[in-house]
């Protein structure tokens, strides 16, 4: 059999390889929370995002994302929740929750992806101070713009190894969490808002405990544990990733979104 030319060899294996390259990933941006601030970019582009948030300070911060609808401001979102920013929910229907990295403590960092489209949004942190101030009220606001997509491959979504699907009742899991590495798919299946917040207990802790120290504003010195990340709140029918690494041991899944009754979990992790 005659060998083909080189070039043409390279030519009848170029259309496969077109077909066979991976979608981009998404875009990643960095925020920074400390005392009381958000640090980051001021506009990113629009599309499939993870932000990711860096505890940089000595308080546990969270990242809520919101996006504002045309004409309206951070100031009048502003204005809206002054006053009852413990329960900021889907009756603005100016605002769209997008979800954001959940709690985590100084040091720590915490991620969750979702697509962004253009236009203006607010980031904000509402966990309270020792004195029970919010951090909301001490400054945490930030003012964000996504701009046109990048002209890049568009991005797959994440390939999900477990799936947590939210109601306005409960948290439903498809397979028992293995302690390692996870890429986590959260889905709102409720009629309103919802969240999904994750607290590692301490050794010998249960959900009681973490209860008691709720009521206590959650600054009492009996903390049952610590923060380990989740999503902040969303909108109804989407759904949002986050990455984390769960130890084996217990875990409280919470979603106090505001909006309706709140939904509580303890979750083992072998």
């Amino acid at each position: 059999m005659p060998k083909l030319p080189v070039i043409l060899v390279v030519l009848l294996f170029l259309p496969s390889c077109r077909q066979s390259r991976p979608s981009a990933g998404p875009n990643i941006v960095t925020f920074a929370a400390t005392e009381y601030a958000f640090h980051g970019p001021e506009e990113i582009p629009a599309g499939l995002t993870t932000i990711r948030q860096q505890n940089l300070g000595k308080e546990v911060h969270w990242t809520e994302i919101y996006r504002l609808a045309p004409g309206r401001t951070v100031s009048d979102f502003l204005a809206a929740i002054t006053g009852s920013d413990s329960e900021f929910g889907a009756s603005h229907s100016w605002t769209t929750a997008i979800g954001g990295p959940g709690w985590i403590g100084p040091g720590e960092t915490s991620n969750a992806t979702a697509y962004f489209e253009p236009g203006d949004y607010v980031l904000i942190c509402r966990f309270p101070t020792m004195d029970g101030v919010s951090h909301l009220k001490m400054g945490m606001v930030y003012q964000l713009k996504v701009g046109a997509a990048v002209r890049t491959p568009a991005a797959a979504e994440l390939q999900a190894d477990i799936t947590i699907t939210v109601s306005d009742t409960a948290f439903t899991l498809q397979v028992p969490i293995s302690a390692g590495t996870h890429t986590v798919r959260v889905m709102n299946a409720g009629s309103y808002r919802h969240e999904l917040y994750i607290f590692q207990l301490a050794p010998g802790k249960s959900i009681e405990d973490y209860w008691t120290w709720e009521r206590e504003g959650l600054t009492g010195s009996g903390r049952p544990g610590r923060p380990w990340g989740g999503v902040a709140p969303f909108e109804p029918g989407t759904h949002v990733w986050f990455k984390t690494t769960f130890d084996a041991g217990e875990y409280v899944f919470g979603d106090e979104s505001g909006d309706g009754s709140n939904v509580f979990r303890q979750i083992t992790v072998r």
